[in-house]
């Protein structure tokens, strides 16, 4: 049987030569380490959970609300959808480059009401974007072709064309197109982009 590698990030894989260097050991160790440490804390989490609410120390309705104050804090420490626009300092501001994506604006509304923006994938190496937060923006897509990877408030979701997609204010997500061909429409309302610096040489659409 071949083995199997997870495939992970390159700041990742930045993250785990410091740790290396840090602590003298291999970067399979260290990651092997991370990940059950994770995998434990998850389930010994859902065991306690489980036990608070038969117990009834805490209810549905409490566990609810404490993820709907920890969804808020991750929010506020995470970068807006505003700022993927300006990731690349060769490009204008309304241009997107942020992971295996390339963008363009191709209409907005009177005083930035709202805003139309087309993406397409770069490359093929499936590079998720930062995770980012929809705060005080309503975000609608339309992938038109191809298939994307979705990570939003911790689920994976893999989309294939035609497929329509909403973003309401308070979800953190990052995406990937997962082939050459994908494409995607996204209307924001109001727009996430402004008109500051130069309009020339925005990305091109292949």
């Amino acid at each position: 049987m071949a083995t199997k590698h997870l495939v992970l990030d390159p700041d990742v894989h930045e993250q785990l030569k410091a740790r290396k260097r840090e602590t003298g050991l291999t970067v399979k160790q260290i990651g092997n380490s991370a990940l059950w440490a994770f995998l434990q804390l998850s389930s010994r989490e859902q065991a306690a959970l489980q036990l608070l609410i038969e117990t009834g120390r805490i209810t549905h309705e409490d566990y609810n609300q404490a993820l709907l104050q920890a969804a808020s804090e991750i929010q506020f420490r995470t970068p807006s959808i505003r700022d993927l626009g300006r990731l690349a300092p060769d490009r204008t501001v309304r241009s997107l480059a942020a992971g295996s994506w390339d963008g363009r604006e191709l209409s907005r509304g009177p005083n930035g009401g709202w805003q139309i923006i087309e993406a397409w994938a770069r490359d093929s190496r499936r590079e998720l974007t930062p995770l980012h937060g929809y705060t005080g923006v309503q975000a609608y897509g339309v992938l038109l072709e191809g298939k994307m990877r979705l990570d939003c408030d911790g689920k994976i979701t893999v989309l294939s064309a035609p497929q329509l997609l909403s973003f309401p204010p308070g979800h953190t997500c990052a995406s990937a197109p997962l082939t050459r061909k994908t494409r995607i429409l996204m209307v924001f309302i109001p727009a996430v982009w402004d008109h500051d610096g130069p309009e020339s040489h925005p990305a091109s659409c292949p």
